[in-house]
C-alpha cells in the first residue's frame, strides 16, 4: 500500500537543524485519498516526538498536498532555499518545516497546541526548551 521513512541528521546545514527528519512517504495509487499518508505521517510524527522534542520536514515548495498534510500535524514554516541537508530542489524552492512534541495539559492529555510564537517562554513545555522558528529563518 505505501511506505514512509524518517532520517536523522546528526549536524546542522544553515537553518537546518540536527535532528529527526520526516523522509519520504508514498502510497500505491489505487490506494490513495484513503487516509493512509496521514497514518503512516502520524505514526512517524509519534515515533519522533517519543526520542525528540522537535520534528522536521522539507518539501519542495510546489508540493501542496504535502504541506497542507504536514501543517495538520503542527508543522510550522522555518525557512526556504534551494537545498536542505542532502535534498536539493532543482527548478524549484525547498520548504523547512518544524513541529513541536504537544505540551501535556494538567490531565495529561496532549495539547492541541504543540508550540505558540506568542509563548512568553519561548516555546517552553514542562521544563523541555522547543526552538523558535523564528529565530532560525533564512535571510
Amino acid at each position: 500500500m505505501g511506505w514512509a521513512k524518517t532520517h536523522l541528521w546528526d549536524y546542522g546545514d544553515g537553518p537546518a537543524l540536527p535532528g529527526h527528519y520526516l523522509g519520504g512517504v508514498t502510497v500505491r495509487p489505487d490506494f490513495r485519498r484513503r487516509g493512509i499518508a496521514a497514518e503512516l505521517t502520524g505514526a512517524r510524527v509519534q515515533w519522533i516526538w517519543e526520542r525528540a522534542e522537535v520534528a522536521w520536514f522539507v518539501v519542495n515548495a510546489s508540493n501542496h498536498a504535502s504541506l497542507t498534510l504536514h501543517r495538520g500535524f503542527g508543522f510550522q514554516e522555518v525557512a526556504r532555499g534551494p537545498a536542505f541537508h542532502s535534498v536539493r530542489f532543482d527548478g524549484g524552492e525547498g520548504v523547512l518545516l518544524r513541529a513541536a512534541r504537544p505540551c501535556p495539559d494538567p490531565r495529561g492529555r496532549p495539547s492541541a497546541l504543540a508550540w505558540s510564537r506568542e509563548a512568553p517562554t519561548g516555546g517552553v513545555c514542562d521544563g523541555a526548551v522547543g526552538i523558535d522558528p523564528s529565530q532560525h529563518e533564512a535571510g
